[in-house]
């Protein structure tokens, strides 16, 4: 693995890893796409929340546990898939 890293170049090692952190410049979303991959997240989150600790965020405040950078942030790290962005959200409260 090592050998095969040393014959990539810097820019391809540089995509990988922005993909990696999701920080990918290369998608572009129009504002219909991202309200509908919002709509699609909240949709997974009611399916998963229930007596999760994001249930008791989400109850005590909403603007944090809802804020929409954040949910933006997990979609843009799972590669805008909302079930797995809504598992690992869920996850990280």
């Amino acid at each position: 693995l090592g050998e095969a890293m040393k014959n990539l170049t810097f820019d391809v090692i540089q995509k990988e890893q922005e993909q990696l952190h999701g920080v990918a410049e290369d998608v572009v979303l129009n504002e219909n796409t991202i309200n509908d991959l919002l709509l699609s997240l909240k949709e997974q989150l009611n399916h998963l929340k229930k007596g999760s600790a994001y249930e008791t965020a989400e109850s005590r405040s909403q603007a944090y546990a809802g804020n929409r950078d954040l949910e933006m942030a997990f979609l843009r790290a799972n590669e805008f898939d909302p079930k797995v962005s809504a598992e690992k959200l869920i996850k990280f409260f």
